[in-house]
């Protein structure tokens, strides 16, 4: 068990680390997504390589984004206990920028993990950085979740007024809406006896109805 653990921590920081890492490449090129000097563009990598796509390129010394989304996940499988993890929003797909003029194509297309760049009959097409920066802002609701999804089974989250299905107690398998939460708490409609009464579960409690 000993053992098991010291595995499960190992994993954990090294996620962290990866994920630090992506975060501060992203920040540094965030802040040139409207230089007027570089191109932006956006390249296909291969499955699961994204951040690993993202640290070569900038080894080589360009700038590149991977928007990144946040969840909560258990640890492991032996722990309830859930941690914020970050993944690739857009996994497959990531921006880079070079510098007008002397984009350096095959050293980008002789990564490996690097499948190929969105374009046009073989040619690259860019995008304006301004663009790439509006769409990061108008996704970052999205890619981003409530904190109270730290305390709802994995994959199974939900929000103020989803329709959800009750997953333990007497009352299993009833579909209610969620009127409320509050931290690990959820307040539902719930009709009993022939009246309906204000209820209160654990956010565990409960998961989507489809």
């Amino acid at each position: 068990m000993k053992m098991k653990n010291v595995e499960v921590k190992r994993r954990k920081y090294a996620r962290q680390a990866f994920q630090a890492r992506a975060r501060l490449i992203n920040r540094s090129a965030r802040s040139r997504l409207t230089s007027s000097d570089l191109r932006w563009y956006c390249l296909v990598v291969a499955p699961q390589h994204d951040m690993a796509a993202q640290r070569i390129l900038r080894d080589k010394g360009f700038h590149s984004f991977v928007p990144l989304d946040y969840r909560y996940r258990k640890v492991s499988k032996f722990s309830k206990k859930k941690m914020r993890v970050v993944t690739p929003a857009m996994p497959g797909y990531m921006f880079i920028g070079m510098e007008r003029g002397r984009e350096d194509w095959p050293t980008v297309m002789d990564i490996n993990v690097v499948a190929g760049v969105i374009g046009v009959r073989g040619c690259p097409v860019s995008v304006d950085g301004a663009e790439v920066l509006a769409f990061l802002v108008g996704g970052a609701d999205k890619w981003s979740v409530p904190k109270e999804h730290r305390f709802m089974q994995s994959n199974k989250e939900y929000d103020v007024g989803d329709d959800v299905k009750i997953a333990i107690g007497p009352w299993s398998g009833q579909i209610v809406t969620v009127r409320e939460i509050d931290r690990t708490k959820a307040k539902i409609s719930l009709e009993v006896f022939g009246a309906a009464h204000d209820i209160v579960l654990p956010l565990d409690a409960l998961v989507p109805s489809e």
